[in-house]
């Protein structure tokens, strides 16, 4: 009968155990979340109370199971195997959990989504486009000018070179005839 009792006495305190490792995995959860939810929302007062109330829950709920394994390692140590010593602070253990999810969940839908502001995005957008037309313009225009430089160029050097060849033909014609004559 006593195996008996202390058995179910063990099964408290496993459960216990489990909880305290669940509110430790929720703790870590919640940080992972903050950081998550701080980055991607617009966050408020209510924000940070509920995850404030949700990991001080958690602790809480973590100091409950603790001191009622301790409670039942005290009175199993005197040969006291009775699961109403621990029943109050397991109870009060799984009360803190469950609230502290409660929290958790509830701080996970305050804040609206942070606006990406597409419209300042497609200003800066518009504005570069434009820039850059601005300077293919003035680059076309450029090239269209020397374009126009280099064919007045090349005019007037084909036509130097005309009058070129026949000043040579013709200085060579007069030289020609003065030594005929």
């Amino acid at each position: 009968m006593n195996e008996d009792k202390r058995e179910a006495v063990n099964i408290g305190i496993t459960i216990s155990s489990q909880l305290i490792s669940a509110a430790l995995a929720m703790i870590t959860v919640l940080g992972a979340f903050a950081v998550f939810i701080i980055d991607k929302r617009e966050v408020h007062f209510w924000y940070y109370f509920l995850a404030g109330l949700s990991f001080i829950s958690f602790v809480a709920s973590i100091v409950a199971g603790g001191k009622g394994i301790n409670k039942a390692r005290v009175d199993g140590y005197s040969g006291n195997w009775y699961i109403h010593t621990t029943k109050d602070a397991f109870n009060w253990q799984a009360l803190f959990c469950l609230a502290g999810l409660i929290f958790f969940i509830t701080s996970i839908f305050i804040g609206k989504e942070k606006s990406t502001h597409p419209d300042q995005a497609i200003q800066q957008l518009t504005s570069q486009i434009d820039s850059l037309r601005t300077r293919q313009y003035k680059t076309e225009r450029t090239t269209i000018q020397l374009q126009t430089e280099y064919l007045s160029l090349k005019e007037a050097v084909d036509s130097i070179r005309i009058k070129s060849k026949t000043t040579d033909t013709n200085y060579s014609k007069k030289s020609a005839r003065s030594s005929i004559n």
